[in-house]
Formats: structure tokens, C-alpha cells, sequence
């Protein structure tokens, strides 16, 4: 889900999904407001970067938007930490739908705590899968995705999956069984990248996705 503001900037993003078969038949559109725009300036050399925001007035999908769903559509649903308080409602509703359900046909839930923002941190406990950011990680003093994943894993719920990603690093990632997975393999390009703008977002979709699949794929086995 998403929201959209209207006008020639947004047809021409409604194209360019469309050119990539991509799903917008659940995006909410708001006529009165301005489509946001981020400018990112990288320095070629050091490799930081500036984010420039503008627009800002377009709101976060809600709680009410989110109960227009047809649930039994969905095997898992990814949370990117935005409207904290509405987003834990909608896990509520998740919730709900859930203990109607048989385990086979319950939707997974993830969240992706990557702002270190305190609003965000509520989202720690609601998670089957929790990711979390470097950038969360180093806030709260730790110096690597280990020590991160074995400091937060208090955080979340019994039974969940916690993973932190370390930029070129690679990522960890503690089980429900206390064992903890190590993913060391460094990206062939790392060496030259000097941009990693959106790496976290992408390897959250990256594993919700094969995950997803991967659900999927163990339902029609089962039919």
C-alpha cells in the first residue's frame, strides 16, 4: 500500500509502474496534496550523500486504509517503520485476522526499523521478522551486526527472527532457537560502490520476497 498525491508527477510515476507491471490497485490518492520529492547529492569521493526533502504534506498510509484490505489475499505484509502509531494498529488487525485462521493460512508479519527514531522502537515485539538498521544498531552503541542481533533479540517476540544488515559487511540474523546465522558473502561491487542509497530497503524487499515465495511455493506442495 502507498499514498499518492495527484497531478503530471504522479501520472508519470503511475506510468512508470505500470511499464514494470508493478501493483498500484492499492495505492490511496490524495487530489490536495503535493507529490514529495527527494534530491540525493553524493560525493563521488567519500562517498556520503544529502538527502534534500520537499513536499512533505502527503500522509502515511493508515489504519483505516489498511482495513479496506481483503486479508486472505495476503501470506506476509512488510512494515517499513513510517506512522508508528497507525502501523500498530494495523498489525492488531493482522493480529486479529490471524487467530481466525489455521497456522497454514496465517499471514507473516515483518517490520523494518530503520530510522532511529523512538516512535519506531515499538515495532521491536510485533514482528515475526524484525529487521534493523545499522544506523538503529550504532545508535544504541553496537559496533557490529552480531552484537546487535544478541543485544536486540529482548526486544522482540518469542518465536521471532532478528536481522541486522552491516552495510558491504553482509548481515546477521538470531533464530528463535538462540542460534545465530552469519552472512558474510561481500557483494562483488562493494569495492566500488560509492553510493549505497536504498541498500537497507533492498535487502528487506530482497528477503521478504524470496520468503514470501518461498511460502507460496510450500502451499501448493501442501494442496
Amino acid at each position: 500500500m502507498g499514498s499518492l498525491a495527484a497531478g503530471p508527477i504522479a501520472d508519470f510515476t503511475l506510468n512508470d509502474f505500470n511499464t514494470y507491471h508493478i501493483d498500484v490497485s492499492l495505492v490511496t490518492e490524495h487530489a490536495q496534496c503535493s507529490f514529495p520529492t527527494s534530491v540525493v547529492i553524493c560525493n563521488q569521493t567519500s562517498g556520503t550523500r544529502t538527502i534534500l526533502h520537499m513536499n512533505r504534506n502527503l500522509p502515511d498510509v493508515c489504519a483505516d486504509d489498511f482495513s479496506k484490505l481483503d486479508l486472505s489475499q495476503f501470506k506476509w505484509i512488510h512494515f517499513e517503520g513510517r506512522n508508528a502509531d497507525e502501523q500498530v494498529k494495523m498489525i492488531e488487525q493482522v493480529r486479529s485476522y490471524n487467530s481466525t485462521q489455521e497456522e497454514k493460512n496465517r499471514i507473516t508479519v515483518s517490520v523494518e526499523i530503520e530510522k532511529t527514531r523512538s516512535s519506531l522502537y515499538q515495532l521491536f515485539p510485533l514482528g515475526d521478522v524484525v529487521f534493523v538498521s545499522k544506523d538503529v544498531a550504532v545508535h544504541f552503541g553496537f559496533q557490529s551486526a552480531s552484537s546487535a542481533v544478541t543485544g536486540f533479540y529482548n526486544r522482540v517476540k518469542n518465536g521471532a527472527v532478528l536481522i541486522c544488515a552491516w552495510a558491504e559487511m553482509g548481515a546477521d540474523a538470531m533464530c528463535p532457537d538462540g542460534t545465530e546465522g552469519r552472512y558474510r558473502k561481500r557483494s562483488h561491487l562493494a569495492a566500488r560502490l560509492r553510493e549505497r542509497n536504498a541498500a537497507f530497503t533492498a535487502m528487506t524487499r530482497s528477503f521478504s520476497e524470496k520468503q514470501s515465495w518461498r511460502c507460496r511455493r510450500s502451499q501448493r506442495k501442501r494442496c
